[in-house]
């Protein structure tokens, strides 16, 4: 028998199950959590890119973000006037067709993320909705009844698996809200990717008003994989905790730091001096970091690379300076490792 046109094929529905039962067995913490069923939302409606709009306050704040949407990682738009503002209000499923021609979206908003098309799904946990599902596409008319049925069978399973994280680490930790936890890295207790995006970009708008430099740092943790292979996964969180706590400890009372994500950290910090100082002022943070961390008798020296880049001297975008900071951690690991060998 053939497949009506709104009817979700069965390799969907198989793949709907495998989500539920990855999401049912699952530990991670709420943000990883968040980035792994937008993820597959994204797989699963064919969306070019699919973001978690969590609420806080009178703003959703893109908390998770994969494919054509995660540059935006971080994002807050006001819920006031938004579609995703209107899924919430009407409590449903919004699918806009064009872009271009819904008179119901932010046309310019919608330009220059490349998105043509979405459809929206305000989520619920324990009866309260707290943020927004959203899929993309940069093509016209990505999405049909077809995916509107998808993300109802979905929907479910993803609040339920929000709820359980959030119980599991609420158990264990001083953290009494979603926001906190979605904002936080869970291993280190530092902010997590989506909210250093989130004051990155509101650091940069304070230095374009007030005419100061801004400076971008990414640390990438060496010999990691060592330890882990050597002494398991246990130890290498000593590791990343360790390292963590000491980047908190020597960074300015001004910086802001975060864990990216894996061996990989961020920090940002606003400055009135010339570059070279900037540079030298971080360069110190680096050298104060290389310690000696214990673990079961165990000695870790923490080793770690790094690159700078500097508002406005290098860019003034923020996934520039964030690359470009990337790219020179990245020579500057290289060289280390060349010294080593």
């Amino acid at each position: 028998m053939a497949t009506s046109q709104n009817e979700i094929p069965a390799e969907i529905l198989l793949q709907i199950i495998q989500l539920q039962y990855e999401l049912s067995d699952s530990n991670l913490a709420v943000d990883a959590l968040l980035v792994k069923l937008t993820a597959g939302c994204q797989s699963l409606t064919g969306a070019t890119g699919a973001v978690f709009e969590l609420i806080e306050g009178d703003e959703l704040v893109y908390r998770a973000a994969t494919g054509t949407a995660e540059s935006q990682i971080g994002l807050r738009i006001p819920i006031k006037h938004s579609f995703s503002g209107l899924s919430i209000q009407d409590h449903n499923v919004l699918i806009c067709a064009d872009s271009e021609e819904d008179h119901r979206v932010n046309r310019e908003a919608c330009r220059k993320v490349g998105l043509r098309s979405m459809l929206v799904s305000p989520l619920l946990v324990a009866g309260e909705i707290v943020g927004v599902l959203k899929v993309l596409s940069t093509e016209v008319g990505a999405f049909s009844e077809m995916h509107r049925q998808i993300i109802h069978q979905i929907t479910p399973f993803l609040s339920r698996a929000i709820k359980n994280a959030f119980e599991r680490y609420e158990s264990n930790q001083q953290i009494n809200t979603l926001a906190q936890l979605a904002s936080h890295d869970s291993l280190t207790g530092l902010l997590n990717r989506s909210s250093f995006y989130d004051l990155l970009r509101q650091g940069l708008s304070k230095a374009e008003n007030f005419s100061f430099r801004l400076g971008v740092a990414m640390f990438d943790l060496d010999h990691l994989k060592k330890i882990n292979d050597a002494f398991g996964h246990q130890a290498g969180d000593h590791y990343i905790q360790g390292f963590a706590k000491r980047l908190k400890d020597v960074s300015e009372e001004t910086a802001t730091v975060a864990r990216l994500g894996g061996d990989e950290f961020g920090l940002f910090i606003p400055f009135e001096l010339p570059p070279d100082e900037l540079k030298a002022q971080i360069q110190s943070i680096s050298d104060n970091l290389e310690i000696v961390l214990d673990y079961k008798g165990n000695q870790f020296p923490i080793k770690v690379s790094y690159g700078v880049s500097i508002y406005p001297d290098d860019s003034d975008q923020i996934m520039e300076l964030v690359q470009i900071a990337d790219e020179r951690m990245y020579t500057n690991k290289r060289h280390r490792k060349s010294l080593e060998n």
